[in-house]
């Protein structure tokens, strides 16, 4: 095989060193966003007028034979490609020919193409890792529910600290998962903007719409500089620093899950699907799963650091390092979202030791705090000699081998005499409240703590976070689901579109131009920016449609005096295209060949967005001619414009936008192109004047006679 690449170079590399330059293994993660990528990119040069309709058919229907392959199976990412993209590429032009495949690639960078798959993969992993992360804490809640009145020691240094209950220590970690959701939702927002059409590094002399790739493609902005565009991977950092901070406090909780299943603990048990047995110790019940999710945590944590090391030194602009971050990345995903799903089994699967748990609360001195504030409440002693009185209590009945259960009110006196010089008299009633963990743990006051009113506070603030997270999600989901949708949809329409590079007109195709009156041109009360422009490529489209014997309509704004769009009335627009005014008219220099049908609209004061389908005889005229395809260019791309070409999908007509023949009134930026992405995705197609020529009528042969 000969690089499509290597035109500077006239040696090829040993084959030891093209295996060592190539990412094929890594790249197949990417395959279908680079993909994807590639035909929302030729899409978009076609709509510039950079790529003809039956190159770009092909194009789009050679990269779906591939997807079919690489489905199917039958597509293996081997031999001596450097990558996914060439692989792609080279594809497309054996399929199609190097004058239609070799167009492919026309405005684009190796560099900003594979900046842009690696976004859209890892968009769509974060959202899988969110899902997880939400999956392990609604089990996590389950199981604080069920031990939300479970007393058990809370430590601190590995040493019994203080009274609480083994659901207040799972919500302590449903807090944390929380955070790390969240963490990965802000990411998003970082990852999901389109480097496309950044270039090598410097952009691209071709007039290229970035804007339009990154909405094909599902992107809610631009990296504005094509540098930056280019060669920064600081969103991948920020990405692998989110996961490594998530599996830092899933390593936490599965080494406690882990010191607690010991013998010494007691407290849980994993079930026998994630434990494993001693290849010579017959007795043991290893919590191996958990052990690897705590060794994978400081992988993920190694790949972090390793990306940080490869991107740390590297000049500004795209660097072959770069390469070496993606299966840092990969297996940093992939890893996370093993453990997350392999933890969440686990805890939903833990057997609960709750009479384990109540002994070692019973038979430790976690009572001490709560005594030391019980005597600070009681206005018997500062904080600072109560804390000094009960820590020699405690000192005092270890020496002596005493449990909590014999604490009396003697003891406390002997210690107050011992270390204040004076005795303190605490009821034996307020010593039984201080020792009983349910009671004490009632007395709980402070906002977060394992106090019972505070657990249920806590479980349904959770729950209701839980809920709106999960909405979120669902919804950042919908929208990746919805710009796939839309991108194939597009696809589709410009597939059956290309079938043809031309449109032959008949009687069966219809001309409607939409509005091009002299309040909308320059000088006009409402102008359209550049709106006298369209109409010498309407006169030609109308000659042309003369030619070929097909209808010509032109729609015009016939606005009573009293129309509720005007500002007179309330709304947002001055007068224009007053009925019987001068500006009303239609431009000059418009020529309505004989034979145009025009159609007056807007004339119901009461209705404001009008399109030549409303109120009018439009769609029977249509009918009745047996019109079946219709071609709208005119004014103004973003309101009527976009109406009549809306209203003549609903009316079931193909319908082609005239992309050389339209102007918008861009009240906000970008509303015409948003306007011709929405008309896209409802179902129309995009041409030009050279894409449409009159169908040649047949000429009856003469024969001789006599």
């Amino acid at each position: 095989m000969v690089s499509i690449y290597r035109s500077r170079l006239e040696r090829k590399p040993s084959d030891e060193t093209a295996r060592f330059v190539s990412s094929l293994a890594e790249d197949a993660r990417i395959f279908e966003d680079d993909l994807d990528g590639t035909e929302a990119h030729d899409i978009m040069l076609h709509e510039q007028g950079l790529l003809g309709r039956e190159a770009m058919a092909k194009i789009l229907g050679s990269l779906e034979k591939l997807r079919r392959e690489w489905a199917e199976g039958r597509l293996r990412l081997e031999g001596e490609y450097e990558d996914v993209h060439e692989l792609v590429e080279a594809y497309v032009i054996r399929d199609v020919g190097l004058e239609v495949g070799g167009r492919l690639h026309s405005g684009r960078s190796r560099n900003d193409q594979v900046a842009t798959d690696i976004r859209m993969r890892l968009r769509s992993d974060l959202l899988t890792v969110s899902q997880a992360i939400l999956d392990l804490v609604r089990t996590c809640l389950s199981r604080a529910e069920e031990g939300k009145a479970m007393p058990m020691p809370l430590y601190t240094h590995t040493q019994q600290a203080q009274v609480g209950t083994f659901g207040h220590y799972l919500l302590a970690y449903v807090e944390a998962l929380l955070r790390d959701f969240q963490r990965l939702q802000d990411c998003f927002d970082r990852v999901n903007i389109s480097p496309l059409g950044g270039g090598p590094a410097g952009g691209t002399a071709m007039p290229i719409d970035r804007h339009r790739t990154a909405l094909l493609l599902g992107f809610d902005g631009l990296v504005r500089n094509s540098l930056d565009a280019a060669s920064s991977r600081d969103f991948m950092v920020e990405a692998m620093a989110c996961l490594a901070t998530l599996m830092v406090g899933v390593s936490r909780i599965v080494e406690d899950i882990i010191l607690w299943s010991s013998s010494e603990f007691g407290f849980v048990e994993l079930a026998e699907e994630f434990a494993s047995v001693s290849s010579i110790m017959p007795q043991k019940k290893n919590p191996t799963v958990l052990e690897l999710i705590r060794g994978k945590s400081g992988r993920v944590i190694g790949n972090l650091i390793a990306v940080l090391g490869i991107v740390k030194g590297l000049p500004s602009g795209y660097s072959s390092d770069l390469q070496e971050t993606k299966p840092l990345l990969w297996d940093s995903l992939d890893q996370t979202l093993a453990s997350l799903r392999i933890l969440g089994g686990a805890m939903g699967s833990l057997t609960i030791h709750k009479d384990r748990m109540d002994r070692a609360v019973r038979g430790g001195y976690v009572f001490a705090v709560d005594l030391a504030e019980r005597l600070v409440m009681e206005g018997l002693l500062p904080f600072r000699q109560a804390h000094a009185l009960v820590g020699s209590l405690v000192r005092d009945m270890v020496s002596k081998g005493l449990g909590p259960s014999e604490l009396s009110p003697e003891l406390i006196e002997d210690a107050g005499e011992r270390v204040l010089g004076r005795r303190i008299k605490v009821p034996a009633s307020t010593i039984e409240e201080v020792v009983n963990p349910q009671k004490c743990l009632a007395r709980r006051r402070s906002l977060g703590s394992p106090g019972p009113e505070h657990i249920e506070h806590m479980l349904q603030e959770s729950r209701e976070l839980v809920s709106k997270a999960a909405a979120a999600l669902s919804t950042r989901r919908e929208r990746l689901e919805s710009s796939k949708a839309r991108l194939s949809n597009i696809k589709s329409q410009y597939v059956r579109a290309g079938e043809s590079s031309r449109y032959m007109l008949d009687e069966k195709s219809a001309l409607i131009v939409v509005d091009v009156q002299k309040c909308f041109c320059p000088s006009g009360s409402l102008a359209v920016p550049e709106g006298d422009k369209v109409v010498p490529i309407l006169n030609k489209y109308a000659r042309r449609f003369h030619e070929a014997g097909a209808p010509v309509y032109a729609t015009r704004d016939w606005h009573p005096p009293n129309h509720i769009s005007f500002k007179a009335q309330g709304g947002p627009w001055p007068p224009h295209c007053v009925q019987g005014t001068e500006g009303a008219e239609f431009h000059p220099d418009l020529r309505l060949l004989p034979g145009t049908t025009v159609i007056s609209k807007a004339m119901d004061p009461d209705r404001e967005a009008y399109s030549g389908f409303d109120g009018t005889d439009l769609a029977q005229s249509l009918r009745e001619k047996e019109v079946k395809r219709i071609f709208v260019g005119g004014l103004a791309t973003d309101y009527c414009v976009k109406n009549t070409v809306l209203d003549a999908l609903r009316e079931g007509f193909e319908t082609v936008l005239l992309v050389d023949a339209i102007r918008g009134v861009e009240v906000n930026p970008g509303d015409s192109e948003r306007a011709v992405a929405e008309m896209v995705e409802k179902g129309a197609v995009l041409a030009r004047l050279n894409e449409i020529e009159p169908k040649r009528r047949e000429r009856t042969k003469k024969t001789g006679g006599s």
